[in-house]
């Protein structure tokens, strides 16, 4: 697979977040027919029916008995007549909504009544060149259904009439609920830089006008053109026979038939090269950035090994330009926040090559300008050092190694996907083993050199065009930006200078540490140490991801340690703790002198302790403990981190209340536990209070002392996950045995008795989100609180049906259900929708409606069934999961209700009954504790909608 060049792609804020850099309707056969230089993976069986429909099929064992199915339909947005803008993606939601043999509202139910989630395993997408199509299957014997539901969007949805117009307003509430500052950035930015092009006019999302008003035969006449075998591309990875799959397969689709009027691809047209020129996008919402870019003409690379080659190069180039500007982004006083360069295909309509760089501020546009162009420059006349490109190979090695040790841990959804990536970019799909085979025989033919030759490739002799997104108006407007950025591009610029060489010196944190005591708890695979200074280490060796071991290192009380009158600390600690380095490494040392290792300075805030974690392998677990026990003994707090905190001041306050969605993920928390102020987002005055010396005193109190509790879940032993720890957190000297209590920061409480919260945003005026919260219990042992997550799940599908497919009211209706961890007695269910604001009492209204039925015991067995099985369905797969397990497992050493919540959870589920769930509703969806919740738009963003 051409791996190399998903690296290299733009990112496209879209409708969805699937990447879309490919050509429409596919050549003929598969790119192995086309391209000889790599063999294809021997484990895909590839084939081709009569009808022209193609499909690939591979077994895999991960996760155990399931089925991942996808199919791709080479035809998106770009494929739209003027007057059918839109109706590609208005098309894939009517794939749910009727075919010949599945009435409108059946498919999900059918499917759910087997154990697919709507969302977690039901799904699609659309885009600029596909629509895909995906299935999930918990029980891979059941693939024959999967596929018929695949063949019914394949040729046999009927659209009718009444059931496209009751799904307009779901589309146009997809729409809003998209919209905001970045898509608009996106969007302006598009128009710019692919101007005579059909991509920036058939955005996936489409015109509301069309999607209002488009009779059925448009919708008709795109379906029958476009939604053809020979555009078809279907995959089918997992726990299955490929024979009988094969067999499946063709029984299903062989008669779909091709039609003799059949679609043809658009002209994509050819961009506007417009060297030097200057576009200004006003958007008060957004941190302000310039980026420069140079467009070419699209032309097809064959998949050859001399291509990936310079993909190779030109991702090393890549490699060294970002590490130069991240190291100026965190320099204390940096203009910018943040910069990257990148290049890639939009379609088969440009290839743009692009550096960006974000501002602190308004005002210091041109330092970012100056910035993005100089480095641009001193890469483009100088090229790199011997010793940065020798760090960026080490890192670029080490990425092909960990793929092909790691190969067994991709899951049949992650196989099927880069099936399909590789088919949809015409490249030979290649095993990790015969990738990393490939690099180790051209990289004596890599260096810094050829690396500069293909960077120059990319950007051309052309002087860039320049796009300035600004939160401020800029004085002189692009005539100021025009003749500043023709100064700085005269200005001179200096070749690199070496760097010091750094060497990794943390090898000795004192005497071995000793086990005093360990417990093998044989039914979950769980290793418990004590080691005689106090730290605790559970070990679970897996080989759920083959060739990769998770580390997470507890320590301290975390959000509970945080001095409520102090919001906004963790953001000081998280962004000064690590980036202020070591004290005998900085950021930029620190790089170098762990290049070509997998390691990693993961670091998060959590409820109830500080933690690292990274992922490593069983040969870099050692060091990979070592990184973390320096962090723990010896953090150098440099001010360049808090100081890069402070200067992102602008961006975070810009954008804060620029959509509900931004206005309830700063205040939700804070509303739902009852105004606590330890849950308050910082107001602009007391961001500026934040300091490095306060980050330090809570993060230096929990290093010195607290209890230690190390989880290594992974394909390892519990031999090495032992010896690892004991040279080194087991070295030092003795600390807690236990967290302290800390009873009074754990006392929280849900708001009392009914009552309404208005909040308000400031974006688009049609924006809002209406919510219903009620509280119930705290985790407990899990099973009351497994309980409720049916009951959710039961409120899910019928938010779904009530209020998307009945009222048309909204794309997105969804549950919150969470009950604490962490905080006894804490708990909260909710019903949550975007919709527009004069609708959003009728949707609460109809979300308590849907409540009180569910409380009156108003749950027929169906509902329930198809509520509960995908939970059952799923848990074997979400428990045959690294992450699942630390989690899990996170605090298990000092409260030994995690383990029972463990051993426990999916009988839980499976013993759960109706009658269980009808008195659990009835407890607690009581409408006299519900908080009503509106998210609306400012009074004066609606006074200024008034025409």
């Amino acid at each position: 697979m051409r791996r190399l060049t998903k690296a290299l792609l733009v990112s496209l804020i879209a409708l969805s977040a699937q990447p879309a850099l490919a050509q429409i309707a596919p050549l003929p056969g598969f790119p192995q027919d086309r391209y000889k230089d790599f063999k294809p993976d021997p484990a895909v069986t590839y084939g081709i029916l009569p009808n022209g429909m193609r499909y690939a099929i591979k077994k895999w064992p991960t996760p155990k008995g399931e089925v991942a199915i996808r199919l791709r339909i080479a035809a998106g947005s770009l494929n739209e007549e003027d007057n059918q803008s839109g109706l590609a993606h208005f098309l894939e939601h009517m794939a749910f909504n009727g075919s010949e043999n599945v009435p409108e509202s059946e498919f999900d139910k059918i499917l759910a009544r087997e154990g697919l989630a709507f969302g977690p395993d039901t799904n699609a997408y659309t885009s600029w060149d596909e629509t895909v199509y995906q299935l999930d299957m918990p029980k891979a014997e059941r693939l024959e259904l999967g596929l018929s539901m695949m063949r019914e969007t394949a040729g046999r949805l009927t659209l009718n009439p009444e059931a496209i117009d009751r799904e307009r307003g779901i589309i146009q509430s997809e729409e809003r609920a998209r919209e905001n500052p970045g898509f608009r950035q996106f969007r302006a930015f598009a128009a710019q830089a692919l101007d005579g092009t059909r991509i920036p006019s058939r955005f996936p999302i489409g015109d509301m006008k069309v999607v209002r008003e488009a009779p059925r035969e448009r919708f008709v006449d795109l379906y029958k053109r476009f939604y053809t075998p020979q555009r078809a591309f279907l995959v089918v990875v997992g726990d299955v026979d490929p024979k009988a799959a094969e067999a499946l397969i063709k029984a299903q689709f062989a008669n779909w038939e091709q039609p003799k009027d059949a679609g043809k691809d658009p002209n994509l047209g050819t961009p506007k090269r417009e060297p030097g020129s200057v576009k200004i996008f006003l958007e008060p919402q957004l941190a302000t950035a310039v980026s420069l870019f140079n467009v070419k003409p699209y032309v097809a690379k064959p998949d050859t090994s001399a291509n990936r080659r310079e993909d190779l190069l030109l991702a090393l180039a890549h490699r060294m330009v970002n590490t130069r500007l991240e190291r100026i982004a965190r320099r204390e006083g940096s203009p910018i926040t943040s910069a990257s360069i990148s290049s890639g295909a939009w379609f088969d309509a440009a290839r743009i090559a692009s550096i960006e760089a974000t501002a602190t501020t308004p005002a210091k546009w041109r330092e970012a300008l100056d910035i993005a162009d100089g480095e641009l420059r001193r890469a483009l006349s100088f090229g790199f050092t011997a010793d940065e490109f020798s760090v960026a190979l080490a890192d670029t090695r080490e990425g092909y190694r960990r793929a092909a040790a790691q190969a067994g841990a991709a899951r049949s959804a992650d196989l099927v996907d880069e099936i399909l990536s590789s088919f949809g970019e015409d490249a030979v799909l290649t095993t990790p083993a015969d990738d990393l085979a490939w690099f180790e025989k051209v990289a004596s033919t890599l260096n810094p050199q050829a690396a500069l030759a293909e960077l120059k490739k990319a950007w051309g002799t052309d002087v860039p065009e320049l796009f300035v997104s600004t939160g401020e108006a800029i004085e002189g407007g692009e005539a100021a930006v025009q003749t500043t950025y023709q100064a700085l591009r005269a200005k001179p610029v200096s070749a690199p200078k070496a760097e010091a060489k750094a060497l990794w010196d943390y090898v000795n944190f004192g005497p071995k540490g000793t086990v005093t005591e360990a417990v093998l708890l044989a039914d979950l695979g769980v290793t418990q140490m004590r080691f005689a200074n106090q730290v605790r280490l559970i070990v679970k060796p897996t080989k759920f991801e083959e060739g990769r071991v998770r580390v997470q290192v507890n320590f301290g009380e975390g959000q509970l340690a945080l001095p409520a009158d102090q919001p906004g600390l963790a953001f000081a600690i998280d962004a000064a703790f690590i980036a202020g380095g070591l004290g005998k490494l900085d950021a930029d040392a620190l790089e170098r002198a762990l290049a070509g290792r997998s390691v990693g300075q993961g670091f998060f805030i959590g409820e109830e302790s500080f933690s690292f974690a990274s992922s490593t392998t069983d040969a870099d677990l050692g060091l990979q403990m070592q990184v973390f026990a320096a962090f723990l003994t010896d953090p150098a707090w440099r001010p360049n981190g808090i100081a890069r905190l402070k200067a992102s001041k602008d961006a975070i306050y810009r954008q804060i209340d620029t959509t509900p969605g931004s206005v309830w993920g700063t205040q939700g928390e804070y509303v739902l536990l009852a105004n606590n102020p330890r849950f308050a987002f910082p107001t602009a005055e007391q961001f500026d209070q934040l300091t490095l010396e306060k980050a330090k005193s809570v993060v230096d109190a929990a290093r010195k002392n607290s209890a230690i509790e190390i989880l290594i879940v992974g394909d390892t032993t519990v031999e090495a996950a032992r010896d690892a720890v004991a040279a080194t957190f087991g070295a030092l000297p003795a600390r807690l045995a236990t967290p302290p209590a800390l009873a009074e920061a754990r006392k929280v409480e849900f708001p009392a008795g009914r009552g309404t919260t208005i909040l308000n945003h400031k974006g688009r005026p049609d924006q809002s989100l209406a919510m219903v919260y009620w509280p119930m219990r705290d985790y407990g042992d899990g099973r009351e609180a497994r309980g409720v997550r049916i009951l959710t799940a039961i409120l899910q599908n019928r938010l779904t049906e009530v209020i998307r497919e009945e009222l048309g009211e909204t794309y997105s209706p969804g549950v919150d259900w969470a009950p604490s961890r962490v905080y006894p007695g804490y708990g909260r269910i909710g019903a949550l929708a975007e919709v527009k604001p004069e609708d959003s009492d009728k949707v609460i209204a109809a979300m308590e409606a849907i409540a009180a039925d569910l409380a009156a015991g108003k749950i027929e067995d169906d509902l329930f069934q198809r509520a509960r099985r995908p939970l059952i369905a799923d848990f074997d797969e979400t428990t045959a999961n690294n992450p699942w397990w630390l989690g899990a497992l996170d605090q298990a050493s000092f409260d030994r209700q995690r383990l029972v919540r463990i051993r426990e959870a999916k009988d839980h589920y499976a013993s759960t009954t109706l009658e269980d769930v009808k008195a659990l509703a009835k407890r607690y969806l009581d409408p006299s504790k519900a908080r009503l919740i509106k998210v609306l738009p400012t009074p004066a963003t609606k006074e200024a909608q008034k025409p």
